[in-house]
């Protein structure tokens, strides 16, 4: 069955000035975009503002869907992920869409003609049957580095996460950081200490 999501409504709605969103009105449906070919779950969108794209992961279709806030329409399906896209970044000085796959591998296209710039192997040293799984990440712009969590095989008691680190500035694989814990879902900067 096709879905159709309010993606853009409530990205539109987020972009409306800081004047207006400390005013307290609440969110508010704005419109709706048809994403005719895409069914299914979305996991984390990247939003070019300068732009105004939207870069909609599709997981089950294993494609990134970029929807035109302007004009409310889908512009363009990048195809090919080899995976199921998960964390979707945007960096606005190289015009660069970043993917993590969640197949262990992270994904850069060109933000004018969505080619695929660079494939990273995430975990290399890891061996297939080990079943990691990237998922979720966060992107540090100042030291241009994408850090991404990839779970350890859920079904072996003991396994750790990883948290991936991916240079977007070379396109490399830049390192690891091993975790007591299994799943690093979800992750935060602090801007202040350099925390993770």
């Amino acid at each position: 069955m096709k879905t159709y999501r309010a993606v853009g409504g409530i990205v539109l709605a987020l972009l409306i000035s800081g004047a207006q969103a400390q005013s307290g009105t609440p969110l508010r449906l704005i419109q709706t975009i048809p994403l005719p070919n895409v069914e299914g779950y979305f996991d984390h969108m990247a939003v070019d503002v300068k732009g105004q794209r939207l870069f909609v992961p599709g997981e089950h279709q294993r494609t990134i869907e970029v929807v035109d806030l302007r004009t409310g329409k889908l512009i363009h399906t990048i195809e090919g992920l080899d995976g199921n896209p998960r964390k979707t970044i945007y960096i606005p000085h190289a015009n660069q869409i970043w993917v993590d796959t969640g197949s262990g591998t992270c994904k850069a296209f060109s933000g004018d003609s969505y080619e695929l710039l660079k494939s990273v192997k995430l975990n290399p040293d890891s061996p297939p049957e080990a079943n990691r799984e990237p998922d979720n990440g966060i992107y540090d712009p100042a030291a241009q580095l994408f850090y991404i969590g990839d779970r350890g095989d859920r079904s072996i008691e003991g396994t750790k996460g990883s948290i991936e680190i991916v240079d977007t500035k070379t396109g490399t694989y830049a390192g690891s950081i091993t975790l007591d814990d299994n799943d690093p879902a979800g992750l935060a900067l602090d801007p202040v200490t350099a925390k993770m």
